[in-house]
């Protein structure tokens, strides 16, 4: 059974224990079909307002316990909440289809949490026993790698917002026989995050194909010079959003 259990005192670890069990040991079952989670977001707040963390979060409501399903207009959650300490989602954003044996990728990559949920949906209603969508346990576990970024979309409303948007809680899981993260998506913020993280030379043996990578470095770094007060109700281009997360690394992540 899925542990959606949250530590409030170690949440990346409690995220990266989540993604890991999710990847490794999970299919998403859609009707006949079977695709392995590619791409997830975690968000997650207080019900205490003076210790909110993520004002992108929702509540969700009495009709969606923890481990439920929640359609809503960004997409497909799976809700997680302790009443009276936390609540959150994780929004699905990309799935990979896999052969009949659940072992090997196929073609027709599914990319963005509308097109994930349009697929979910698809088979509810149908006739047949194997209608509408579920996480299956495998039998044997995937080895599955994953990066992190911060997630995608989300617009500055309040300068000290960037403390929690700029936050790397974007899972890309590396799938295929030749691993490599398969979205379109915002992935400047994934090459700059690992960039960041683990070098230049590592980011780029994954990377490689992003030929304006040195702009992006070059806008992150310009962000490091700026405040977080620019970014407030910025448009969100890649450039903005390179220098965004250069802000956020130099504001809140440095000594």
């Amino acid at each position: 059974m899925l542990n959606l259990q949250i530590d409030d005192s170690q949440l990346d670890v409690s995220f990266d224990h989540i993604a890991t069990d999710l990847f490794q040991n999970y299919d998403l079952r859609i009707g006949n079909s079977y695709y392995q989670l590619a791409e997830i977001e975690f968000y997650y707040n207080k019900f205490d307002k003076d210790k909110a963390l993520d004002n992108f979060a929702h509540q969700h409501g009495e009709k969606n316990p923890n481990g439920t399903w929640r359609l809503h207009g960004a997409g497909l959650d799976i809700v997680f909440k302790k009443l009276g300490d936390y609540y959150g989602g994780i929004l699905i954003r990309g799935l990979q289809p896999l052969d009949s044996n659940r072992n090997q990728a196929t073609d027709n990559y599914i990319d963005g949490p509308w097109n994930t949920a349009t697929t979910c949906i698809s088979k509810m209603g149908m006739a047949d026993a194997n209608s509408g969508f579920e996480l299956v346990k495998r039998a044997k576990i995937r080895q599955t790698v994953f990066k992190k970024s911060p997630r995608v979309g989300l617009r500055l409303r309040q300068a000290q917002d960037l403390r929690y948007i700029g936050k790397p809680w974007r899972y890309l899981a590396l799938v295929g026989d030749t691993p490599v993260i398969k979205t379109k998506k915002y992935r400047h913020w994934a090459y700059l995050q690992q960039r960041h993280n683990e070098g230049e030379t590592e980011a780029n043996k994954l990377w490689e194909h992003l030929y304006n990578r040195k702009n992006y470095w070059k806008e992150f770094k310009v962000g490091q010079t700026m405040s977080p007060q620019a970014f407030v109700n910025l448009k969100l281009t890649t450039g903005n959003t390179c220098r965004m997360l250069g802000c956020y690394i130099k504001n809140y992540t440095e000594a």
